[in-house]
């Protein structure tokens, strides 16, 4: 009973881990977290380029399919100006440096509404969504109308605009870099929406809280001064922040891929 009692009383009861082995498991963690972290970012830059590849795909689709099926296109273009005939100031400041104010003359008028175009919605400074969601002002085209168009700053290469190389095929427009490329906003009521596609989406990666994150289409039409008639021309569209399908699907295939 003595050696018993004995063996009991120097008997080491040990609980938990020592120090060094703590440290071992933090490293391993540490580790593995490294390993991992950088994975999940890639994943959330994936998905984000996957989706606004996909929003643009949806919009071009829709807007083609649209005057395939009546013959012109939709109402319900957001004019990216405000009613003081100044661009909307909550636009995205990657796109700002690329836009001009442009003054309608006859034949232009007439181009975009021989196209189905025959005004836009103005912005409402109050607000930061979408203009033709929330204001009630209609800008009819005439001569002598303000809308937006692209900036075309002659450069070494490309064709003048960074935007418009970057954003479209711009190639097949060579011959008719003269004329005028308008911008407009996918407005909320646009008549595109129920008939060619379900919702009018919104851009997040554009900080919708902060900026304009509607869609931005483009039409081409005559050169100022030109009396050629000359219907106006889808071109495509684009992102608020100023990126185009082709970036994002970079982005897309350049991400971190996610751990097998």
């Amino acid at each position: 009973m003595k050696q018993n009692s004995y063996l009991n009383t120097t008997k080491i009861n040990r609980v938990g881990f020592t120090l060094i082995e703590l440290l071992i498991v933090i490293l391993i963690i540490a580790a593995l977290a490294a390993m991992i972290v950088p994975r999940l970012s890639g994943i959330s830059t994936q998905t984000s380029s996957a989706v606004n590849a996909s929003i643009v795909a949806d919009v071009n689709n829709a807007v083609g399919l649209y005057e395939v099926r009546y013959g012109k296109h939709a109402l319900g273009w957001d004019s990216l100006l405000n009613s003081d005939d100044e661009l909307f100031t909550k636009l995205h400041p990657n796109l700002v440096p690329h836009l001009k104010l442009l003054t309608l003359d006859a034949n232009q008028s007439a181009s975009l509404q021989e196209a189905g175009i025959v005004g836009f919605h103005d912005a409402d400074e109050a607000r930061v969504s979408a203009p033709s969601d929330n204001s009630t002002v209609f800008r009819f085209l005439a001569p002598g109308t303000q809308v937006v168009a692209f900036e075309k700053v002659e450069i070494t290469e490309g064709h003048g605009s960074t935007l418009i190389d970057n954003a479209f095929n711009i190639n097949q427009y060579q011959t008719a870099w003269d004329h005028e490329f308008v911008v407009v906003g996918l407005g909320g009521p646009t008549g595109l929406k129920g008939t060619t596609i379900r919702e009018i989406p919104i851009v997040e990666s554009a900080d919708p809280q902060e900026y304009y994150a509607r869609a931005l289409c483009v039409f081409m039409i005559p050169p100022t001064g030109s009396t050629t008639p000359f219907r106006a021309q889808y071109i495509g569209c684009f992102l608020p922040d100023g990126t185009s399908s082709r970036q994002n699907l970079d982005d897309f295939n350049q991400a971190d891929r996610p751990l097998d």
